[in-house]
């Protein structure tokens, strides 16, 4: 009765959030960019920022959630309010979003036994570990059954699962339980940002040079190697290692959110000054008359059987049709480039 009970619940929610998702497609529909050519890259970026950062605004509900994506278990909630929250911390024009988004994720996590894609499912560690950082940045309280629980959730060699096994010392049934790089190096940046728990920092670093030793990062939920790169970056794992090897990323990337995230990482490595600006450039160009970024599928659900992730991993891919997503890592990365020690890319253009 209960696994019934779950089966509508997931099946009803679904429902009314594809309605709501074919709603704001009615009501938004991606609109034709907005490209002008006679301005410099530094007089193009403030007002491509302030224009996305107003997209975010208008997309944020009145308990201060943003939805977006649309997998089986419906839009995700939980983790993108807290994803774009903490993606955009340095963004000045969101700091009102943040602080509501905050109100939104001090509610539901305490009550849920932490944060997971959204309300309907199980609480992850990926999710609980961004709002924990929005929280705490907003100066908010957070359980410490939650930090106690994140702690317990790593595996003997370092890493961090996406959902920790069932029970103590519980082991891994299937790949979902296993450890995930892309989920691992935003913990570590958990752990390094507020000086949390050194000696489990330590191994977890130690785990994570592992994964990367031939400078490629290989995602369990994600297309490619983008959102791998752009987490190393915000946890300040990149080294030299990776100023070469992230050209080919980065040549590859074409669209959002695979090319901010990739630009994110190179501008953190001093990669290729030509190439990245012609990438940001393009970046600039793909942005809506709206101020929102389209987003690619970047998505994947990988099929929990799947244990080691590689170029040829399954999966079906999804993208974020409110466009909520791409428009976070594209003004985000607008606002790195914006910083004094990229500026010279800005004025030499």
């Amino acid at each position: 009765m209960r696994r019934l009970k779950r089966q509508l619940r997931l099946i009803g929610g679904y429902a009314k959030d594809s309605a709501s998702q074919k709603w704001f497609l009615a009501r938004h529909p991606p609109r034709a960019p907005l490209w002008d050519r006679s301005q410099t890259l530094e007089q193009r970026i403030p007002d491509a920022i302030e224009r996305g950062s107003s997209y975010l605004l208008n997309q944020q509900s009145m308990d201060g959630s943003v939805r977006g994506f649309l997998l089986v278990p419906g839009a995700s909630t939980s983790w993108l309010t807290a994803h774009v929250s903490l993606v955009t911390e340095h963004v000045p024009y969101l700091d009102a979003f943040r602080e509501r988004a905050a109100d939104f994720l001090e509610h539901c996590g305490p009550d849920d036994g932490g944060w997971g894609y959204n309300r309907r499912v199980g609480v992850d560690i990926d999710s609980s570990v961004q709002a924990h950082m929005v929280l705490l940045n907003q100066e908010r309280s957070v359980p410490t059954f939650v930090y106690e629980w994140i702690l317990a959730s790593q595996h003997a060699e370092g890493g961090f699962p996406t959902y920790a096994p069932l029970g103590p010392g519980g082991s891994a049934e299937h790949g979902w339980q296993q450890p995930h790089l892309d989920v691992s190096i935003v913990v570590c940046e958990w752990l390094r940002r507020y000086n949390l728990a050194p000696s489990r920092r330590s191994l977890l670093v130690d785990w994570i040079h592992s994964q990367t030793a031939n400078a490629s990062v290989p995602s369990y939920w994600w297309n490619g190697q983008q959102y791998g790169l752009w987490a190393l970056a915000r946890a300040s794992l990149l080294d030299e290692r990776f100023t070469s090897a992230i050209t080919d990323p980065l040549d590859l990337s074409h669209e959002a959110p695979d090319l901010p995230m990739a630009l994110t990482a190179a501008l953190s490595v001093g990669a290729n000054r030509g190439l990245v600006a012609a990438k940001l450039d393009h970046l600039l160009s793909l942005q809506l008359d709206d101020g929102s970024w389209p987003c690619a599928r970047c998505l994947r659900v990988t099929d929990s059987k799947v244990h080691s992730p590689d170029s040829d991993t399954g999966g079906r891919r999804y993208a974020d049709k409110r466009r909520v997503f791409s428009t976070a890592h594209a003004i985000a990365a607008l606002q790195v480039v914006q910083s004094d020690i990229h500026r010279p890319l800005l004025i030499d253009e």
